[in-house]
């Protein structure tokens, strides 16, 4: 055995660039210093990716058509914590405009792209409130229970904007005296949804 999921099997353009994750980054950017700069997210080099990574969070919402790059080093394995943190802060800069490019593979990417992807919104906070369905969706249908916790996560860190998923969340929380003694993913979920309400409640001054 051993095989890859047959899930996205449909090539796409920059597929390629990103088997590791499952995230079809672009191949050819509009603004060509852009693409520059998502190339070189991808450089052996630490201070190479450092400074791409830096220089796109500069640009903001300019840098909206990296954000597929940006999920795709995100997910890269053992990544460095500086740079792991520099990603962050060039996604943050993007802002709600990254929304739009980040659901659209929370809803049909990989499991390890859908995980990266809700994990990024959680990263943009009440910069997200635009994913608050999406996020739902996941939480309540995603097959995956590691996707599922990092969805509430991220409603959590949406924060008041994420009112309407507090039924979700609660349904996701279920009872705290069942035991899951067996089951440490749905023991994580149940205590990432409780910590999301709280969250939420929290910044709506309840």
């Amino acid at each position: 055995g051993g095989g890859k999921p047959s899930g996205n099997a449909t090539p796409a353009a920059g597929a390629a660039h990103g088997e590791p994750s499952g995230i079809a980054v672009p191949t050819s950017y509009a603004d060509a210093s852009l693409g520059r700069l998502a190339g070189q997210l991808r450089a052996r080099d630490l201070r190479s990716r450092l400074d791409a990574a830096t220089a796109l969070a500069g640009l903001g919402p300019r840098a909206r058509e990296a954000v597929p790059t940006l999920l795709d080093a995100m997910a890269l394995p053992n990544n460095e914590i500086e740079f792991a943190m520099a990603l962050g802060k060039a996604m943050k800069a993007v802002g709600p405009a990254a929304v739009p490019p980040i659901v659209g593979i929370l809803k049909s990417g990989t499991t390890k792209a859908r995980f990266v992807a809700a994990s990024a919104l959680g990263t943009l906070g009440p910069d997200a409130a635009g994913a608050v369905q999406a996020l739902v969706q996941a939480l309540e249908n995603d097959p995956d229970t590691s996707v599922r916790s990092n969805a509430a996560s991220a409603l959590g860190a949406i924060g008041a904007a994420a009112a309407a998923a507090l039924p979700a969340l609660r349904g996701a929380a279920g009872n705290p005296n069942e035991k899951l003694t067996h089951n440490p993913q749905r023991a994580e979920l149940r205590v990432r949804a409780q910590v999301a309400i709280d969250q939420i409640k929290g910044k709506m001054g309840q």
